[in-house]
């Protein structure tokens, strides 16, 4: 082990089959006090995940070129268009889309 994971690095998630482009995707790492691994839920769908013991593989680069390829082909802000229909893959979804919702309504108040 060269060294242990810290918060900012980078690593590559993937779910088999990786049939498209969208199957493994780069992201930035947090460390948590966990045995698992978390995942934004507006990621999920490029992956299928459907969260009933589905299993994902992390790659962490090794080399520089690596993580630089990481970084500007594969990361996720990256991967949001489907090259195959020129659509979103993902997008906010359950309490994200219903917060976006209620904080916009026009008798919603904000206070500190």
């Amino acid at each position: 082990v060269e060294r242990h994971l810290i918060d900012g690095d980078f690593v590559l998630f993937n779910r088999q089959p990786s049939l498209h482009k969208m199957s493994i995707m780069g992201h930035r790492i947090k460390i948590m006090p966990y045995s698992t691994f978390r995942l934004n839920l507006s990621v999920t769908s490029p992956y299928n995940a459907d969260f009933d013991g589905d299993e994902m593989n992390m790659h962490v680069p090794q080399s520089f070129e690596t993580r630089a390829e990481v970084l500007e082909l594969m990361m996720v802000p990256k991967c949001i268009v489907s090259p195959q229909s020129n659509r979103p893959v993902m997008g906010i979804v359950q309490d994200t889309l219903l917060g976006c919702r209620k904080i916009t309504k026009r008798d919603t108040l904000i206070e500190k």
